[in-house]
């Protein structure tokens, strides 16, 4: 073989360029072709199965091929058909699916069956998916009950990816859905129907009716003594209910329903959130019991009495017996329901929002921490290292500004609220004296100060400059 033949050979190697050979016989292990003069080896692992299966059908024919291996002092040469194979496949799917529209309806063959649902072909060459929700119109909880492999059935195209040349099928789409035949005499506002159980989600049950539409059974109407029922051991998939219909909207197709309305409310049921009139039947440790006009008891922990206070249940107990009050959480297992007193009102800790004043008086202080009691009865507190050597007296009305504000744990956390400037009043009031030479001294100091830019305004650098100024004088 001359030298210009092996250039060509690699050059078409090293572009992966495309080559076109004669397969003149079939040897074990693969066969034997002609590439530019000389001869080749297309083993059998780089031939698709199509070819393999024609055997020495395809002795003398002119196949595409790339060249894999060669090797010239060994005169060798390896060619493939493989991955030319596979783009032809390709390129020849892409061709088919310009064919195929959102909305076609095909007969689709099932290859294979998944937990997430149905692969089908269409045409014998395009492969879709069918989701397991676009198989029925019906929550699909055994895919394998509705379709088998190899199964045809009608199919919908309802979604085509360009880019990944993938496509999705529905099957349901091809079937009259249950919704536009509804019976209005039979599904109405109030009416009971029979239901069966298809799945217990997060927010309630999933129930199908009789003729094939989904309802919904929210968690709060499926008790009215228990409004957090656990759902997944009081409903088993294949159970039997009766249920009463709520309301029904065919073109959003919903049906919602009531578990609870059927079986009728409890003769102690109050809706969370009325206010009731009570008497005070009797006390507790650890609250009030009280009576409705009805005779219904009710409970009233000593925690929901009073946002700011601890009272002394007797207080209660003495005023007549009479109380209104605002219901909280129902009755359940044989608990009378909950009340709150506190939550007839609003919580004054809404008002101590960041950056907002109040006034209010010194009541004591620890190692750390100033109290402040305000007249609405909270009190907060003063870090004293913010109020940088600053003292206050039990008793003296300060203003205040709110730094931070937890409504959880009834906690504020406060700062002591002056004018932006540090005055002469501060002055006596942080060293303990009264009008005298020595506050006007200071006082002349400071104005000073401020004059030649020495200090700003503010009042933390007053007060740190007096300090200051405080030690060489008194």
């Amino acid at each position: 073989m001359s030298t210009i033949s092996w250039l060509e050979i690699f050059d078409k190697y090293n572009t992966q360029e495309i080559i076109m050979g004669k397969i003149l016989k079939k040897v074990p292990g693969g066969f034997i072709v002609n590439v530019f003069g000389t001869e080749g080896f297309l083993p059998g692992s780089q031939v698709p199965q199509s070819l393999k299966e024609k055997g020495e059908g395809i002795v003398n024919n002119d196949i595409n091929f790339k060249l894999i291996k060669i090797n010239a002092f060994a005169n060798n040469i390896v060619v493939s058909r493989t991955e030319i194979f596979e783009q032809e496949k390709k390129d020849a799917y892409i061709e088919a699916m310009k064919d195929i529209h959102v909305g076609d309806i095909y007969d689709a063959v099932v290859k294979n069956i998944v937990s997430y649902g149905v692969f089908a072909t269409i045409n014998n060459k395009i492969d879709g998916l069918i989701p397991s929700n676009e198989l029925s119109w019906q929550y699909v909880n055994d895919i394998s009950q509705i379709v088998s492999i190899n199964d045809t059935i009608k199919v919908k195209v309802i979604k085509i990816d360009e880019e990944s040349h993938k496509i999705s099928f529905s099957h349901k789409e091809c079937i009259p859905s249950p919704w536009t035949t509804i019976d209005s005499n039979v599904y109405y506002k109030n009416a009971i129907i029979g239901v069966t159980v298809s799945r217990v989600i997060e927010h309630g049950v999933i129930v199908s009716l009789e003729n094939g539409c989904q309802g919904m059974l929210p968690t709060r109407e499926i008790a009215w003594d228990d409004p957090e029922p656990d759902l997944t051991t009081k409903f088993g998939v294949g159970d039997k209910l009766k249920v009463k219909v709520l309301s029904l909207d065919t073109k959003k197709q919903k049906i919602l329903l009531s578990l609870k309305q059927v079986q009728g409310k409890p003769i102690n049921f109050i809706p969370v959130g009325k206010s009731v009139n009570c008497t005070i039947d009797y006390k507790t440790e650890d609250g009030l019991y009280l009576l409705t006009n009805k005779g219904i008891s009710i409970f009233l922990p000593k925690t929901e009495i009073s946002w700011v206070k601890k009272y002394d249940l007797n207080d209660y107990v003495d005023r007549n017996g009479k109380l209104k009050v605002k219901i909280i959480a129902n009755a359940q297992s044989g608990k009378p329901a909950t009340a709150s007193l506190r939550q007839m009102y609003q919580d004054p800790m809404s008002a101590y929002v960041p950056k907002s004043i109040h006034k209010g008086c010194v009541s004591g202080e620890l190692a750390k921490v100033y109290f402040v009691n305000f007249n609405d009865g909270l009190t907060g507190i003063i870090l004293k290292e913010s109020l940088h050597g600053y003292k206050l007296k039990k008793g003296l009305e300060i203003q205040t500004k709110v730094i931070n504000s937890d409504k959880d744990n009834r906690r504020i956390i406060l700062e002591l609220h002056r004018e932006s400037e540090f005055s002469g009043n501060d002055i006596m009031e942080m060293l303990n004296l009264k009008p005298s030479r020595t506050v006007g001294i200071l006082k002349k100091m400071l104005s000073d100060a401020v004059t030649n830019g020495e200090i700003d305004t503010s009042y933390a650098a007053g007060s740190n400059f007096i300090r200051e100024k405080a030690k060489d004088i008194l």
